[in-house]
């Protein structure tokens, strides 16, 4: 119950935060995800060893594809979206979206930095739209 309302606030403030620096509309400058980890948490994770922390978890996770817990349908594969969906919180957790071609969800998970070469990923709560 608390994940779930925990991902219900995250959604919210991505929304939120869906405002474009220039000006323009929400969704119309899709070049980058919003995260809203602090510079702290990017300094304490580059100290564990990950250089360029956001873009290395985004990319790790993006090759994990078992760590979506839903099959996929009508011969689709699971799979995490682009970087842009896939929004690194802070320096415990990753809020992401993964799809088949046919169904779609979200997922929060939670991640450990092992050593400079290796995340590892936990499964906090996933749901389907």
């Amino acid at each position: 119950m608390c994940h779930m309302i925990l991902i219900g606030l995250i959604a919210l403030c991505l929304a939120c935060s869906d405002q474009e620096a220039d000006g323009s509309e929400p969704g119309a400058n899709t070049a980058s995800a919003i995260h809203l980890i602090n510079p702290w948490q990017i300094d304490g994770l580059e100290k564990q060893g990950l250089a360029d922390p956001v873009p290395t978890l985004v990319k790790d996770l993006q090759a994990h594809p078992e760590l979506i817990p839903y099959e996929g349908v009508l011969g689709g594969t699971m799979r995490f979206g682009s970087p842009e969906h896939i929004h690194v919180l802070n320096d415990r957790w990753v809020y992401a979206y993964f799809e088949d071609g046919h169904i779609l969800g979200w997922g929060l998970f939670r991640y450990t930095v092992v050593d400079s070469d290796s995340v590892a990923w936990e499964v906090l709560e996933a749901f389907l739209e």
